[in-house]
């Protein structure tokens, strides 16, 4: 009792000493605070991410492997089928898919975009659009491709090219799950190579077959970015790509061969969503569902880790802010401290003389700093939860203006709010994964104070005062208390 008492009259006689340390004790408390806030928030908007963008897994046959298996392998392997991507898609640990199919067509009612002819010289082009080129391009094309790709999504809302901004609806509207027609969405270059509008009506041909013609509504006209370089060659070929709708291209396979045989290969593309840690899991039941494991599952992982590096780069950033502030804020208080208690040496001497032991002078003084640091522990609190409150609301707003502005121009792109990415939630029907709905972020995180953070915050105040009195009392202890009173006179 006699030292607490002591400690406290100690605390009140070198009160401008103490109010200082408490001030840089106070400082060090309200950093901890803000940044131990920072690196939780972070973590949250990590997982939060991961949860809302699960892995995107699909299936490509490994050619190689394949080719090089024995002659009763390939007799009983299975090509992966539309049936079958059906049955992947209704595993539990998926939580949406699509698929695309494409073919090729031709048409003697408009020109496509020929590459040759873009590049030639003036004096060197023909006089329509087709070239001199045409018949050895269809001649080492005549098996397999048209002048047009078309293709058809099970959900266009999940076409790359208008999410990241490749491509943009331009006029008209794009082709909806739902719609059955006779419809197609073109290229501007397409149409205005062939002067055509939203509402004309163009005839293509089978490739098989010349004499089976498909009449296709114009419903949609979209544009493709290039790049600040120039031209971009990938927009070139996308210039003769038609969208349409699974009932039409249904029909085109159909008259190229039976659909029920129609097997996955470059015209089919399949990708499911399923949660990381469930991967797996999933793995294992698509096997036993018996696809061939001549398909290799592949996921976009890296694509994932490297967009959520930036989420990431908050929390370490906060977690090593809070390192150098424990170690410079540490460095402080031993230099000042050091400083406190050689002035106090006398004072020390006198107490070793009239019969204190080491260690009640020890604890006396650690007593003094450490009911300086719980004065200051408090008042960090207070100013922390104060400060980190806008700190943290800071973060989560930037980040809810960066998605924002991203499905926004997601939307922009497809022309229509009609058009948005399945979300990923639990879903009631298997066969309809949950839509997007509009989502009104919360801009306020509510920063609350849990018995985990005033038991860090606490920690780190006890280490603090520990560190920066033992330096002092070291210091101290290595002098008898005749040869300090001796010094003194």
């Amino acid at each position: 009792m006699y030292i607490l008492k002591n400690a406290y009259l100690n605390i009140i006689r070198s009160s401008g000493r103490n109010i200082l340390i408490g001030i840089i004790i106070a400082t060090i408390m309200v950093g901890s605070f803000i940044t131990l806030t920072i690196n939780k928030s972070g973590n949250n908007l990590v997982n939060s991410y991961k949860n809302s963008n699960p892995l995107e897994v699909s299936f490509n046959l490994d050619v190689m492997d394949f080719r090089n298996a024995g002659d009763n392998t390939k007799e009983e392997f299975e090509l992966l089928t539309l049936d079958d991507i059906a049955d992947i898609g209704l595993l539990s640990e998926v939580n949406s898919y699509y698929y695309t199919l494409s073919s090729s067509l031709n048409s003697d009612s408009i020109n496509y975009i020929n590459h040759e002819e873009l590049f030639k010289k003036t004096d060197e082009k023909s006089p329509d659009n087709h070239g001199p080129d045409d018949e050895f391009m269809k001649k080492q094309n005549n098996f397999s491709t048209g002048n047009f790709s078309i293709i058809a999504y099970s959900d266009i809302s999940y076409n790359e090219d208008f999410i990241n901004g490749n491509k943009k609806l331009l006029d008209g509207e794009m082709i909806s799950k739902d719609n059955n027609d006779n419809v197609v969405v073109i290229s501007e270059e397409l149409a205005s190579e062939n002067s055509l509008e939203v509402g004309d009506t163009v005839i293509f041909k089978n490739i098989s077959n010349e004499d089976i013609t498909y009449e296709l509504k114009i419903i949609g006209i979209y544009s493709i970015t290039t790049n600040d370089n120039g031209m971009d060659f990938m927009s070139i070929n996308s210039s003769n790509q038609l969208y349409t709708n699974l009932e039409v291209l249904n029909k085109i396979l159909n008259d190229e061969k039976d659909i029920s045989d129609y097997k996955i290969s470059s015209s089919i593309n399949a990708k499911f969503y399923v949660d990381s840690d469930l991967i797996e899991k999933f793995e294992s039941k698509v096997r036993s569902l018996g696809i061939s494991d001549y398909y290799k599952m592949t996921t976009n992982e890296d694509e994932v880790t490297s967009a959520l590096k930036p989420i990431k780069n908050i929390s370490s950033f906060s977690f090593t802010f809070l390192i150098i502030i424990l170690i410079v804020g540490g460095i402080i208080l031993v230099i000042i401290n050091l400083f406190n208690i050689r002035e106090r040496k006398y004072e020390i001497g006198v107490l070793r003389a009239i019969g204190m032991t080491k260690l009640k002078v020890n604890f006396q003084l650690i007593t003094e700093i450490f009911m300086v640091s719980l004065i200051s522990l408090v008042i960090g609190i207070v100013f922390g939860f104060v400060l980190s409150q806008p700190v943290t609301n800071f973060i989560l707003k930037n980040e809810i203006n960066s998605i924002t502005e991203e499905e926004n121009n997601i939307i922009n792109n497809f022309g229509s709010e009609e058009f948005k990415r399945p979300g990923f939630g639990n879903r009631n029907d298997k066969k309809e994964p949950n839509l997007q709905k509009d989502i009104k972020y919360i801009d306020v995180l509510d920063v609350k104070i849990d018995y985990i953070t005033i038991i860090e915050l606490f920690g780190i105040s006890l280490i603090l005062t520990i560190v920066s009195s033992s330096v002092g009392i070291m210091f101290v202890n290595k002098y008898e208390p005749n040869k300090i009173l001796q010094n003194r006179g």
